[in-house]
């Protein structure tokens, strides 16, 4: 198991290395700049290219790129309405229990600069 140690050396780890990108972007700025611009021009071609293809509803290829549509269907249970049929005796509580899963996902980790 990790400890907090080793979670604060890797943050240190973590924050140096942003720095030395932020201190490059300074002692470089031209580059980033046109670096800045092209990023733009790319998440707007690939913004596009997403909403052409969404409209379209199936991939295509130009046999450099790969673009695939994958539709994802989820089936829910509103949990309520079960409790309901429980609370109501149409439902048992261990069929319930036995419908009803709970999937642990991993947690979610955000890192932000601390702004003071």
């Amino acid at each position: 198991m990790a400890t907090k140690e080793q979670a604060l050396k890797a943050l240190e780890r973590y924050a140096n290395a942003v720095q030395a990108i932020k201190d490059h972007i300074e002692d470089n700025p031209g580059v980033f700049k046109t670096h800045d611009s092209l990023v733009g021009v790319q998440i707007d071609a690939d913004n596009n290219l997403r909403d052409i293809v969404s409209e379209l509803g199936e991939g295509v290829t130009d046999g450099q790129y790969n673009v695939i549509v994958r539709n994802v269907n989820y089936e829910t249970v509103d949990i309520g309405e079960l409790d309901k049929l429980v609370d109501s005796g149409v439902l048992s509580k261990e069929v319930r229990n036995r419908l009803v899963k709970m999937t642990n996902r991993p947690a979610q980790i955000t890192i932000s600069q601390v702004r003071g």
